[in-house]
């Protein structure tokens, strides 16, 4: 059997499922399968069927106007739902680069509304980018051609030690988790 989820090891995506497999012995055998974005694995699931797939209910997509709560009705006939789960997610930082001044944001959709709040807070419009993981939004941040982004405190602080940008706020929320079977549809 194979578990699908969000990308890469460095995702919360793939730390959640080191939890379920530290927590359901049964899952040990399991193969993880890492995909870009879940958009991927919601397109594919005929060809996935029997197979887990866990998704955080916070998902927001970058690519379509899909989300959790919408993809959970849409997709009632092939995923059923067997484990709903809590987990603190990685720790989030809102990051400013000093150097740029052109208030564009590269950020995963569902991080949103922490960077509006900030842009309303001071007075700022900012142009928003989306991609499908904050290890995604790091990597195109670290380009040089944004401002802010919102990313993951632990990656940030192993991969970005030699730059200087300030720390705007830092966010330690808890995700609910989602684990679905991909139904047989014969």
């Amino acid at each position: 059997m194979k578990l699908h989820t969000l990308g890469p090891k460095s995702t919360d995506s793939y730390k959640a499922v080191m939890y379920l497999r530290e927590m359901y012995l049964d899952m040990e055998e399991t193969e993880v399968v890492l995909h870009s974005s879940l958009d991927d694995i919601y397109q594919h699931l005929h060809e996935e069927q029997g197979d887990l797939f866990l998704v955080p209910v916070a998902y927001r997509s970058a690519q379509s106007n899909g989300n959790w709560a919408d993809n959970n009705l849409k997709y009632s006939g092939q995923l059923k739902i067997i484990s709903v789960f809590k987990l603190p997610i990685m720790p989030l930082m809102l990051i400013r680069n000093p150097d740029e001044k052109n208030g564009k944001a590269i950020i995963h959709p569902s991080t949103k509304e922490l960077i509006k709040e900030y842009s309303l807070e001071k007075g700022r419009k900012l142009s928003l980018e989306f991609v499908d993981s904050k290890a995604e939004a790091l990597h195109k941040f670290q380009s040089n051609t944004y401002e802010f982004s919102i990313v993951s405190k632990d990656i940030y602080e192993k991969d970005c030690s030699d730059r200087h940008d300030e720390i705007i706020s830092e966010f330690r929320p808890t995700m609910i988790w989602c684990l679905y079977r991909i139904a047989n549809q014969d």
